[in-house]
């Protein structure tokens, strides 16, 4: 079986998403509106895209982004 990049990132977001709420619906909402947001990530050669995506969903579930 493979798994696609988005099925990862997605597994690596809802492992993150835990620190944000126990609650399933919050953290599915929080997952998509967090891959709704990934062109607001500005990656460069010295950017880590784990920290970049990290910092992008902690803004969304503290309301400093709101889609």
């Amino acid at each position: 079986m493979t798994y696609s990049n988005t099925d990862t990132i997605r597994g690596v977001l809802y492992d993150r998403s835990t620190l944000y709420s126990g609650n399933e619906q919050v953290r599915i909402d929080l997952i998509h509106r967090t891959m709704q947001a990934v062109s607001h990530i500005n990656l460069g050669v010295d950017i880590d895209p784990e920290a970049a995506l990290f910092n992008l969903m902690d803004q969304i579930a503290t309301g400093q982004i709101v889609e």
